[in-house]
């Protein structure tokens, strides 16, 4: 992608559970300029499972923004991850046939690898592999449901603004690591441990080929030190991010 020295970063932000992060990056002479900000996410006093609200999530990606010193409108473009149970990425092999013929198929194909209605999924692919030989085609499938773009993408609106890409948070991920990184040939693994849930991903020859979200994340940590220290949740949350800081207070 071709920019100009004048050319607004861009941006991408992770809406998670636990914070809202912002990366952004600009071209730059020599090297581009990168910004970063985080921002905590309020748990709500009644139940901290809840998730917070649409306007709340908004004022939070504000602040971040502003951290950095940047409006929601400061940007060329916005990159936003989403995950959760209804976001669905696979592997699957389709017969072989023409990439114009490959995503009406893809609308029949997905009712076999999706354990949701596809009528009501937004779905997306990618062709990673095409064997002639073999009549086949390796096709990287990504699905979300599409009540849950809306949601995910809402508090982003309320600032006037669409995200211009939403990439599936197990993809962003890999294709992270394996533009910075020499992966080679070999089957590498990648875990993301969040706040509520994790993420495993399985990738080979800078493809993602298998992908599975676990129920397990930093919150669990947490409440598995509180009950083993006897402390309050949120003291022992304080201690958990000291001790995994890169200088344990």
């Amino acid at each position: 992608m071709r920019a100009g020295l004048r050319s607004r970063p861009w941006a991408g932000l992770d809406v998670g559970s636990f914070s809202v992060k912002l990366l952004a990056a600009q071209p730059g002479v020599g090297a581009p300029r990168y910004w970063t900000a985080e921002a905590m996410l309020p748990a709500a006093d009644s139940d901290p499972e809840r998730p917070p609200s649409a306007e709340t999530v908004a004022r939070m990606i504000s602040d971040c923004l502003g951290a950095a010193g940047f409006t929601a409108r400061s940007f060329r473009g916005i990159s936003m991850g989403i995950s959760g149970p209804d976001v669905i990425v696979k592997q699957i092999s389709l017969p072989l046939l023409d990439d114009s013929e490959v995503g009406p198929a893809l609308r029949f194909e997905a009712r076999k690898h999706l354990p949701f209605d596809p009528v009501g999924m937004i779905i997306d692919f990618q062709i990673i592999g095409r064997y002639p030989t073999e009549r086949k085609l390796d096709v990287l499938l990504a699905a979300v449901s599409q009540d849950h773009a809306e949601k995910h993408m809402e508090p982003l609106r309320m600032l006037g603004v669409d995200p211009d890409i939403l990439d599936p948070t197990p993809l962003a991920l890999s294709n992270a690591v394996v533009s910075r990184a020499d992966v080679g040939t070999d089957a590498r693994v990648l875990l993301d441990i969040g706040n509520a849930s994790s993420h495993l991903t399985l990738f080979q020859r800078g493809e993602p080929f298998f992908t599975r979200r676990l129920d397990f994340g930093g919150r669990r940590l947490t409440r598995a030190i509180a009950e083993g220290t006897r402390v309050p949740f949120e003291e022992a949350e304080e201690w958990k991010l000291a001790a995994g800081a890169d200088e344990p207070g």
